[in-house]
């Protein structure tokens, strides 16, 4: 149908054709058409959704990572363990003998969940727990220790797995650093339990070290997909927030229960005993955040 614009307009008067409209343009002598009302194309499931990137807004990982780094949750020792373990200490070793350990767990519990009675939380909650400090696994000597960042830990003195046994035997998840002899290297690596039993990650280079501070996330989605994420801790004296998704894992917990504990363990191999070093670690801030993933 042809558009039958008026004669002699003036600037700024405006012709609708079905549900499209046009405003004259004094200056080009020119009839321009007025967009049609689409926001609803842009939201969230709209033909043409925006994304924070392409506006350059903040994400919600983003928010998410400066959450976890407002620290209001601490890490202490029990009183049980190797090396320089006990309540209050900022650092843990595993000590010197094959069957040495020490853990660190969350001052604070997360928070109960459920109505059994027992302290613990359903599998499916999305939790992300996040640190800055170090773990560390450099040499050779080690032997199978290794350091655990673990989801689901026993909140007490009970004796952790070995280096030599899966970290967990109930549902949970974390990330564990240890030295790789086949690629002579340093290696952190995800695992979890979950239905279908325990699960792990392939390793990648782990680039932390004795006394250099380091930040990491793991995280649990609620439906089995584990995440990592790392970033150099402090540098300059300044806090790194920028964490970077390193290794995913699925096969994580879903449908069960998960204990409350969360906490950093320092474990020897359980047979072999580490020559000259052992494994440890040292946190200066921690925190939990529940309900809220990457």
């Amino acid at each position: 149908m042809p558009l039958n614009f008026p004669d002699s307009p003036n600037n700024g008067d405006e012709y609708t054709s079905g549900n499209r409209t046009w405003v004259f343009n004094g200056p080009k002598n020119a009839w321009e058409q007025k967009p049609l009302n689409h926001a609803g194309s842009h939201a969230a499931g709209g033909s043409d959704p925006l994304t924070p990137a392409a506006i350059g807004a903040l994400t919600r990982a983003d928010s998410i990572k400066e959450e976890l780094f407002n620290v209001t949750d601490y890490f202490f020792c029990t009183t049980a363990g190797g090396g320089n373990s006990g309540a209050g200490s900022s650092v843990s070793r595993s000590g010197s003998a094959a069957t040495g350990w020490g853990r660190m767990y969350l001052a604070t519990n997360v928070t109960r969940t459920n109505s059994s009675g027992a302290y613990t939380f359903p599998s499916s909650t999305p939790i992300a727990v996040a640190f800055v400090g170090y773990l560390d696994a450099s040499n050779v000597n080690l032997n199978g220790s290794v350091s655990r960042l673990i989801v689901g830990d026993a909140r007490d003195s009970s004796t952790p797995a070995y280096g030599n046994a899966n970290a967990l035997s109930t549902d949970g998840f974390g990330a564990e650093v240890y030295w790789s002899s086949v690629n002579n290297r340093s290696e952190v690596r995800l695992f979890a339990y979950g239905a279908g039993g325990y699960v792990v990650s392939s390793g990648i280079e782990y680039v932390g070290r004795y006394n250099y501070e380091m930040a990491m996330a793991v995280s649990s989605d609620g439906a089995g997909n584990i995440k990592l994420f790392m970033s150099d801790g402090v540098v300059a004296g300044i806090l790194q927030n920028r964490m970077e998704h390193v290794l995913s894992l699925s096969g994580g917990p879903t449908t069960g229960a998960i204990r409350n504990g969360i906490s950093l363990v320092s474990v020897n191999h359980g047979v072999n005993a580490p020559v000259g070093f052992d494994a440890l670690h040292g946190i200066v801030r921690a925190k939990i955040v529940l309900g809220q993933i990457f």
